[in-house]
């Protein structure tokens, strides 16, 4: 039976790697449909605000595409380091966050896919630091319906 199951990675941090090897050495099955997902976040609040005004439309979206061609092609790598070791059904998506930020476009892509587990890196925060800023994988973990893994 073929297991549904998203790792959702950052590929430009150093837990994306970390999170992808223990998935492999430790959960997924070659049999698995593996979804690498990303969310693409521009900073939504400057290019909603009045003062993009002052900055050509075109640009911003150049800007979004060489980030989302970044994104693709560091997603490509981990899904052919999948597919090297006997994983045959990878994909890709990167999903383009809205204003509500990274997080929530995350929790309203699993609202929309039957999904059997959720993967995903812990940043390791300090405490300090995650009473500041919050948890990522602690707010998804609390907001979505499907089970979810955290590679610490």
């Amino acid at each position: 039976m073929t297991r549904e199951i998203i790792l959702a990675i950052d590929p430009e941090s150093e837990e994306a790697g970390k999170t992808v090897s223990w998935a492999v050495e430790n959960f997924l099955r070659e049999t698995d449909h593996v979804k690498l997902v990303s969310v693409l976040y521009l900073d939504v609040e400057f290019v909603d605000h009045d003062y993009s005004m002052a900055v050509d439309e075109k640009d911003i979206f150049e800007m979004e595409e060489k980030l989302k061609n970044k994104f693709t092609t560091e997603l490509e790598t981990f899904r052919n380091g999948l597919i090297t070791t006997g994983f045959t059904n990878v994909s890709i998506e990167i999903l383009k966050s809205t204003r509500s930020g990274p997080c929530h476009r995350l929790i309203e892509h699993l609202d929309t896919v039957q999904t059997d587990c959720l993967i995903m890196g812990s940043r390791n925060l300090s405490g300090w630091k995650r009473l500041l800023i919050g948890s990522f994988s602690e707010y998804i973990q609390s907001h979505v319906h499907c089970p979810v893994l955290v590679v610490k």
